[in-house]
């Protein structure tokens, strides 16, 4: 995943090559997180003028159904962030200017004579240097231990149809076990009643009473019986398939988990 290799290289200090990755990341899927942590890197790598430029950008995406942005304090802290990079490039642009060089003076004539007075220099005048005025306090956010957002997220089309074909998986086997439960107690009934008709009812490999049932209708109740019972094996096997699958396919599905960062840390839950 790109966004968790971008994150192992900006732990490793590689900022240029973990915005690049984070860049792609957010081409592919366009989750506000990874264009705020490609700001970061790009931040703490000091190329500020990019920093500024995607800082803006992420303040302007949709902010519904994003992961990164179901943080309140999402907006408040990439603010903070954009103006702390205005300051340093501000700060980074200023430089010292002194006051540009007298011209050279123009060469006099010799005359004959006495020689002239020489001419009093101009007086310079000095103006003292005026501090650019103090941008705003904003509260400042320790570098060292921020990290990247990494929001785990699913391309749309990518798996999301695994989510609803697990829970149809799962009903289904759910459905298949009750339903061979309720066959395997209906044959263990009709069974119970058939064997009422033998000569031994305690015996049941003893023969029917001729008397209380013929051969040919024991033998077709006892068939029926047998069908409701494999029913029952196949009904609850397949069900038991079925939910197990069913369980894989929403447990395996990204689109089934939201991971985002907040304040506090991690924080991981299910999306209904």
């Amino acid at each position: 995943m790109l966004a968790e290799q971008a994150k192992g290289y900006f732990e490793e200090g590689k900022k240029a090559i973990a915005a690049d990755l984070f860049h792609k990341a957010f081409a592919a899927d366009p989750e506000p997180g990874y264009l705020y942590s490609a700001a970061r890197a790009e931040h703490r790598g000091g190329n500020l003028e990019s920093a500024i430029q995607h800082y803006k950008k992420v303040l302007t995406l949709p902010r519904k159904g994003s992961a990164f942005f179901a943080n309140p304090q999402a907006a408040i802290k990439v603010d903070i962030y954009l103006k702390a990079a205005q300051q340093e490039l501000e700060r980074k642009g200023a430089g010292p200017s002194g006051p540009a060089p007298p011209p050279p003076a123009a060469s006099q004539p010799k005359a004959e004579g006495p020689a002239p007075r020489p001419p009093t220099p101009p007086t310079k005048r000095i103006t003292p240097a005026v501090r650019p005025p103090t941008a705003p306090t904003t509260p400042r956010i320790s570098n060292s231990d921020e990290k990247p957002a990494i929001v785990r997220a699913t391309a749309p089309g990518d798996d999301q149809w695994k989510r609803p074909a697990g829970m149809v998986a799962l009903i289904a086997g759910a459905a298949g076990v009750f339903g061979g439960g309720i066959l395997a107690i209906v044959a263990a009934g009709d069974q119970s009643d058939l064997d009422a008709f033998r000569v031994n009812p305690d015996d049941l490999d003893s023969k029917f009473d001729s008397k209380q049932i013929t051969v040919d209708e024991a033998r077709t109740r006892q068939q029926a019986v047998n069908d409701r019972i494999t029913l029952a094996w196949i009904a609850g096997g397949a069900g038991v398939v079925l939910a197990g699958a069913g369980a894989w396919l929403f447990a395996s599905s990204d689109a089934a988990t939201a991971v985002r960062l907040t304040p506090r840390g991690l924080r991981v839950g299910w999306r209904f």
